[in-house]
């Protein structure tokens, strides 16, 4: 379990910035898929290969045949180990995002864990055997873990305030399954930390000094609208 711990984290933050619409959800079934196939990403030589002399499945997903190969000239390309986490991991964003792109839409059309786990086995892993039960525990494992992990909309926050970009002083950030519209942050985000702290202040002042600005407007106008009406009675 190890190596599952670790590289739950690290796979789900990569496929939050590769494939911003998926939800976590869809991403701890496609985690579960993958640890199933390679025992918990421990792993990654197909023990009992189904089709008798052959290889068998390799790697993360388990790629096997036409695929495999196609696996181990992409590593070779880029020089890199086919057991080590960029091979597999940058493999898997390459199908994802060319032959097996429809694999995506079909994991996000399920309506909870366990239909995202089949509809991501049946688009992209393409099993003999199922072995379903397996899959959805491996995904209910990812699940907790993910759950423990900053949340996508926080996470965006946190890089919007760093960034200093506050939009109305309203920090929105969206998320696959949930919108929401975080509003605490704009006070983070303008106070800021370490060496920005000068800007943040100047950003303040200039608030304040609008602030001042717009009050003075509207007591002349109300001066002058409360003279007009002295006058007028007078007469």
């Amino acid at each position: 379990m190890k190596k599952f711990n670790d590289y739950v984290p690290r796979i789900t933050r990569g496929l939050r910035k590769e494939f911003p619409n998926l939800s976590d959800m869809s991403i701890a079934a496609i985690l579960g898929n993958l640890a199933h196939e390679s025992g918990g990403f421990e792993k990654l030589q197909e023990i009992s290969p189904l089709v008798k002399g052959s290889r068998g499945g390799y790697g993360w997903a388990q790629w096997t045949g036409p695929r495999r190969r196609d696996f181990e000239a992409w590593a070779s390309r880029r020089k890199l180990p086919v057991s080590s986490f960029e091979a597999n991991f940058g493999f898997l964003v390459h199908e994802l995002k060319t032959s097996e792109a429809a694999s995506i839409p079909a994991v996000r059309k399920g309506t909870d864990l366990s239909s995202k786990v089949i509809a991501f086995e049946k688009a992209y892993e393409r099993a003999g055997i199922k072995h379903y039960s397996s899959r959805i525990k491996w995904a209910s494992k990812a699940l907790d873990l993910i759950q423990k992990m900053p949340a996508k909309s926080e996470a965006k926050v946190r890089e919007t305030a760093a960034a200093g970009t506050i939009a109305g002083g309203v920090v929105v950030t969206t998320n696959a399954d949930t919108a929401s519209t975080t509003l605490g942050t704009a006070a983070d985000a303008l106070i800021g930390s370490g060496s920005d702290w000068a800007v943040n202040v100047g950003a303040v002042l200039k608030l304040i000094g609008l602030a001042i600005v717009l009050g003075g407007v509207a007591w002349f106008a109300y001066s002058r609208w409360k003279n007009r009406d002295v006058s007028d009675g007078l007469e």
